[in-house]
């Protein structure tokens, strides 16, 4: 390329960075800025370029700011936000779009005015704009920022499933695991009207806390016993999957939930229950054990389950209680038995076998049919033992004048 009657744009930015580009004299300054957006991720809009003491307009030919006879400029680059902060207050839904996308890429931490700003948008009437505004707040605050959290929570509570579905993810970027303001300002979302909004929380509550966090148990146990139904649920929900497996103290709140009246409470108290036992926990097998008695079929659909899930192989107080529910009126109960059979008993298990037989007396033929599908699971194949004999073929202890066999027939086997 011939640059004998191009400009030489050196331009100097207050990080100490440098950049040297050729333009023709009738090239404007956008030209420069758009090239500095790519190489520096800086854009147009927050790039005031100085020469000397003179602002250069985007408009401006490069020409225009030469001596007679020069063919260099040099110039230094600020970045500016002032643009970006008018732009977050406009009216235009597309300006306050771009003004968010420009702030994602200046990745400004710690900018006290940019979080300000950035979550002021978070409450946007337009639903496009506080999608943007979650992920441009996880770029401008830094990790553990306690208004930026506390803002971002609110999110949890947006009417649009993409946002609250955006801002849990955005809650791990800002909140480091264990965080305690993040904790507390999730788990009061617990208590939300919604069902929705509760959700949100429980999930975030699973990317805000790491396992056993006595910070979260605490804000968590303190709930189970809310006068709320719905946040009594949440609550159960929340600390199975929060609590360590093998803690005491959690499988104890989450058994006294077993108490409850309402039957979806007690469903979701044995799933929790499952999630923070470990496996073989005589306590909690004989709890699970209990439940297969409930008045609720899906409590005790989840307690089969759950049986199959924490019992050892050939646990006899497990295959018990799971073959009684082989009598079960409801079908998927009774499915569910058969599933949980083939988890805790083994082939060849003498009790459980000798269970299910007995069942295949009963008067009703659906449990009949159930026992059998759970003897099919639990007993061994019979060998059966078939002599194969050559049709046509000659006695080797005759002396050849014996007629050769007939070829067998069922009755033979």
């Amino acid at each position: 390329m011939d640059f004998s009657t191009k400009i030489l744009v050196v331009v100097h930015s207050v990080a100490g960075d440098d950049l040297e580009l050729h333009f023709d004299p009738t090239d404007k300054v956008i030209a420069l800025k758009i090239r500095i957006a790519d190489l520096w991720q800086v854009p147009p809009a927050c790039q005031v370029l100085l020469v000397g003491d003179d602002v250069l307009a985007d408009g401006a030919k490069f020409g225009d700011h030469t001596e007679y006879g020069e063919m260099k400029i040099t110039m230094k680059m600020i970045v500016a936000l002032d643009t970006l902060t008018k732009d977050l207050e406009h009216p235009d839904t597309i300006k306050r779009v771009l003004a968010l996308r420009d702030i994602e890429k200046l990745r400004l931490k710690g900018g006290e005015g940019a979080i300000a700003a950035v979550s002021r948008l978070l409450g946007d009437e337009n639903v496009y704009v506080r999608r943007t505004a979650v992920q441009a707040l996880t770029k401008v605050a830094m990790r553990g920022h306690p208004r930026a959290i506390a803002a971002m929570s609110t999110r949890l509570e947006d009417q649009d499933p993409g946002v609250k579905r955006a801002a849990v993810e955005a809650l791990t970027v800002l909140a480091e695991r264990g965080n305690k303001k993040a904790i507390t300002v999730v788990t009061e979302r617990l208590e939300h009207r919604q069902d929705d909004v509760r959700d949100a929380a429980v999930q975030a509550m699973t990317k805000v806390s790491d396992k056993g966090n006595p910070h979260a148990i605490a804000e968590i146990s303190a709930r189970l016993k809310h006068r709320d139904i719905m946040v009594r649920r949440s609550a159960v929900q929340a600390l199975g999957k929060c609590a360590s497996r093998g803690d005491e103290p959690a499988i104890a709140a989450v058994t006294a939930r077993l108490q409850e009246r309402d039957g979806e409470i007690r469903r979701i108290a044995v799933r929790a229950l499952c999630e923070c036992s470990v496996r073989g926990h005589e306590g909690v097998i004989n709890t699970l054990a209990s439940c297969l008695a409930d008045r609720d079929a899906d409590v005790r659909s989840s307690a089969v389950k759950g049986l199959a899930q924490i019992a050892f192989k050939g646990s006899e107080l497990a295959i018990e209680g799971i073959v009684k529910n082989l009598e079960h009126p409801e079908v998927y109960v009774r499915c569910a038995a058969v599933q949980a059979l083939a988890q805790v008993a083994e082939k060849g298990d003498d009790f459980a076998i000798a269970e299910c037989q007995a069942k295949l007396r009963h008067p009703d033929p659906n449990v009949r049919r159930a026992a059998q599908d759970a003897l099919d699971v639990v007993d061994k194949p019979k060998e059966t033992k078939i002599t194969m004999i050559r049709v046509g073929a000659e006695d080797p202890a005759s002396d050849g004048d014996s007629p050769t066999k007939a070829a067998p027939t069922m009755e033979d086997f």
